[in-house]
């Protein structure tokens, strides 16, 4: 339990460091076990609706959005599957494999020709939810919240 407490304060303190930014709220989904820690300047909203999957998102003061969600995997799809299927309609600038809690994941940014995105896919260890994280602003102000964002994700914890 030590080593874990540990680990989360080191993790929440290298974030600190990387963005200059302190976490003022949790949200933890009852549904799809997976917790994020977000700033102040977030502002939560509960969506989108817990019948299709099941998330949160936040918007910005320059109305940038980020959701994090899950979704049950009941196709069985891979990881790579997943991703293929949700860029095909994207102008793909980056594609590339990340870890996130010790979970493969990708980190794509991609152009939809109205906006810039960022997609993070990961599947769950078991291969039963497939957890997104999608944040989409107009081209100017892409890189404005990046950091920010990443830094978030690199607190996601998911179920063991």
């Amino acid at each position: 339990m030590k080593k874990k407490t540990c680990r989360v304060f080191l993790s929440l303190v290298f974030a600190l460091l990387l963005t200059g930014m302190c976490f003022a709220g949790s949200y933890f989904n009852d549904r799809f076990g997976f917790r994020i820690d977000y700033p102040a300047a977030w502002e939560k909203h509960k969506d989108p609706p817990p019948e299709n999957f099941d998330g949160v998102s936040f918007t910005f003061a320059d109305e940038a959005r980020v959701s994090f969600s899950g979704i049950n995997n009941v196709l069985g799809a891979s990881l790579e599957k997943e991703v293929s299927d949700l860029t095909k309609e994207y102008d793909v600038k980056e594609k590339k494999q990340i870890t996130i809690d010790g979970h493969k994941a990708y980190r794509i940014v991609a152009s939809d020709g109205k906006q810039m995105n960022l997609m993070i896919s990961c599947l769950s260890k078991n291969k039963e939810v497939i957890y997104h994280v999608f944040y989409s602003a107009d081209f100017q102000d892409f890189e404005k919240h990046l950091k920010e964002i990443e830094a978030v994700v690199s607190t996601m914890k998911f179920p063991k």
